[in-house]
C-alpha cells in the first residue's frame, strides 16, 4: 500500500511540473506595428525584446516575433522630431491563448494603451 501511493505522489508530481513546464515554454507571437496612416510616427523604430538584437520597423508597417514565456521587456530606439536619438524600455506579461499587439508608436509617444490582447486562433 504504501509503493502504490508514492508511485501516486511521483507521477503527480510529474504530471504538475510538465503542465508548469508548458504552460511558461509555449510559445506566443507578437505583432508589432510603428502607427497607422494619418498619424506622425518615427520613419524607424528599432526593438529588442528580451534582449535579443535589434530589428526594425519602417512608419505604417508591422512586424512580427515569437516570444517564450510570462514576462517581458521590449526596448525601442529611435530618433525624435528633433533628431535626438531616444532609448524606452518597457515590460508587459503574455498571457496563455492570447496574441499580444504593440504599437511601438505609442511606446514612443509615452501613451498608455501600447499593449493590447486578442485571442489567438487555433
Amino acid at each position: 500500500m504504501k509503493r502504490l501511493v508514492s508511485w501516486i505522489v511521483v507521477i503527480g508530481i510529474t504530471i504538475l511540473i510538465s503542465i508548469m513546464l508548458f504552460m511558461t515554454g509555449r510559445l506566443h507571437k507578437v505583432i508589432l506595428s510603428n502607427g497607422k496612416k494619418g498619424q506622425e510616427v518615427p520613419k524607424v523604430i528599432e526593438y529588442s525584446i528580451d534582449k535579443f538584437p535589434f530589428k526594425k520597423v519602417r512608419a505604417f508597417k508591422k512586424g512580427a516575433t515569437d516570444i517564450k514565456g510570462v514576462g517581458h521587456t521590449i526596448t525601442i530606439r529611435f530618433e525624435d522630431i528633433n533628431g535626438e536619438k531616444k532609448e524606452i524600455t518597457q515590460k508587459f506579461k503574455a498571457k496563455i491563448g492570447e496574441r499580444e499587439e504593440i504599437d511601438l508608436s505609442k511606446i514612443a509617444n509615452n501613451e498608455k494603451d501600447w499593449l493590447k490582447y486578442t485571442k489567438e486562433k487555433r
